[in-house]
């Protein structure tokens, strides 16, 4: 079983499977600030790289977009089976992770799910301000992306754009209306 510090925990790992707990804000500032960082997350996979099944438990506010992105890559090429339990929060790009991995997804009764678009703080001049806009359009398109994915037909590009444009919240029913 590998043994951690921080609120990214790898627990119960075995031959059949392994359970994660996303159980803080992610942050490329990592476990020495409270935070988790993809390299943290990384180096932690390789114990659970020969699980047959993955139990993701998350109650998270989210954090730093290309953390979670590329901890949502790393938990989606994992080849074995994929279940993840929203206990609470799964706010902002929690959600891109709880979401995008290809997992089965349950929700407590009490949970909320939480999307956005992305945010990025900016000084600078008007050069600046726009350049920010264009990138954030990009990030926010990569953000449809998966929420499309996993929508199907259910939602529209637009009807997603218009949840993260209202910062919307949505209960466990909503959710697997959806």
């Amino acid at each position: 079983m590998a043994e951690t510090k921080n609120y990214f925990d790898i627990r119960n790992v075995t031959e059949n499977s392994a359970e994660i707990y996303v159980y803080s804000a992610i942050h490329r500032w990592g476990e020495d600030y409270g935070y988790k960082s993809a390299k943290d997350v990384q180096s932690e996979l390789k114990a659970i790289e020969n699980s047959k099944q993955l139990n993701v438990y998350i109650n998270s506010p989210g954090g730093a977009v290309f953390e979670g992105m590329s901890i949502m890559s790393m938990l989606s090429r994992l080849k074995c089976k994929k279940t993840v339990y929203i206990d609470g929060l799964c706010a902002s790009i929690a959600t891109v992770i709880a979401f995008g991995i290809g997992a089965e997804v349950h929700m407590a009764s009490t949970s909320l799910v939480m999307i956005h678009n992305a945010i990025n703080d900016v000084s600078g001049n008007y050069k600046d301000f726009e350049k920010a806009a264009a990138d954030l359009k990009k990030i926010d398109t990569n953000l449809v992306s998966v929420y499309r994915k996993r929508c199907g037909e259910n939602l529209t590009e637009e009807e997603i754009r218009n949840y993260m444009d209202e910062e919307t919240w949505f209960s466990a029913d909503e959710c697997l209306s959806y």
